[in-house]
């Protein structure tokens, strides 16, 4: 499926999947952003210092990714919260995470180890030639965690060229090994973004020019912030056969076994839940999906995804709340700007059926 498209957020857009407290740790598959990641009822997230936090859904405190009592959490070389870069994810007792590094004719990816306080830290290994591909989210499927990356090449000033390829990669965390697991594409400025999994499909994203930028355009891009029309396509992956196949649907996000899918020219978008059933969501795709309702907390928009019956948030309109969890009974709500968590009962967060 190929559109032209204003490549606004089209690769960058985080993806938000509200998990429940039926496992204590993963589900079979879930969504890392590069700077949070839902862990054991709670969740990991930088701080405005770069700091790796945790906050305790059971408690609701937050604390400092630090083992150290009289640490002021203020120097990068002593305090163990600094430095744990992107996709922080826990495995088997152990927290990894991935650094990007470029330089003259240089592009790699590296994984690292530690432990969940953030000390014993061990690089693993190195992929060379290749570059995490924007601030998108990677995807954890059990022992794995895939993410898109860029494959790059260099001219002749030992800088990368702006025709790239872009790849699935994968890291095993038991055998500690990089992988290319398939080629999306390849074509000016392209890049790709895991949009979520259903059903062991991987929905993927990919974006890209049809030529060469000239530099009104760049100027457009990185001055005006004028995006130029790019092609954008969708692809699906196939965990169980390794097999990627063009999609003729926009998945725009595959949220706990829901799709949100947008029609042909991106104007409008339906929920898909696991049983088939379609609700109408215009354009408000940035939703969450947390037990079995969706939230779209900044228009005041709730929905049961069971009935498709419409419900008001009891929160003001325009809010930076967001859904992050459902756990014994209540919701936990996140303010992405300041890293503030609160909980609210149902009654506290769900008004009346809306009926017009």
């Amino acid at each position: 499926m190929k559109r032209l498209f204003v490549l606004v957020l089209a690769l960058v857009i985080m993806l938000c999947g509200c998990k429940s407290s039926s496992a204590d740790e993963y589900p079979v598959s879930h969504m890392v952003s590069l700077e949070t990641n839902i862990y054991n009822n709670g969740e990991f997230y930088y701080d405005s210092y770069t700091r790796l936090n945790y906050c305790d859904f059971v408690t609701m405190q937050s604390t400092i990714v630090c083992p150290y009592p009289n640490c002021t959490h203020a120097d990068s070389s002593t305090c163990s919260s600094y430095g744990l870069s992107c996709y922080p994810t826990v495995f088997d007792g152990k927290m990894y995470y991935f650094k990007y590094t470029n330089g003259t004719y240089s592009e790699t990816i590296t994984a690292y180890r530690c432990d969940i306080d953030g000390t014993n830290r061990i690089a693993l290994e190195t992929f060379t030639d290749w570059e995490i591909a924007g601030y998108n989210p990677a995807l954890v499927v059990e022992n794995t965690i895939y993410m898109t990356a860029k494959q790059t090449a260099f001219n002749d000033y030992g800088t990368t060229e702006d025709y790239v390829s872009v790849s699935l990669i994968s890291y095993d965390f038991e055998t500690g090994k990089f992988n290319e697991v398939v080629k999306i594409g390849e074509g000016y400025n392209a890049g790709a973004s895991i949009k979520g999994e259903a059903n062991g499909i991987v929905y993927i994203s990919y974006s890209y020019y049809d030529h060469e930028l000239t530099d009104e355009e760049l100027d457009a891009l990185y001055i005006d912030h004028i995006f130029p029309e790019s092609v954008l396509e969708y692809y699906k992956f196939d965990l169980s056969t390794g097999e990627l196949s063009e999609n003729d649907e926009a998945v725009w996000k595959a949220l706990d076994g829901y799709l949100i899918v947008y029609n042909d020219d991106l104007t409008e978008a339906i929920i898909r839940t696991p049983n088939g059933e379609e609700y109408d969501i215009g354009n408000k795709v940035a939703l969450q999906v947390c037990n079995d309702y969706a939230f779209h907390l900044y228009y005041g928009l709730i929905i049961d995804l069971e009935t498709g019956t419409h419900y008001e948030s009891k929160l003001p309109l325009e809010t930076r709340y967001n859904v992050e969890y459902y756990l014994d009974g209540a919701y936990i709500l996140k303010d992405s700007l300041n890293n503030e968590f609160i909980r609210l009962e149902a009654s506290e967060l769900i008004r009346e059926e809306i009926t017009s």
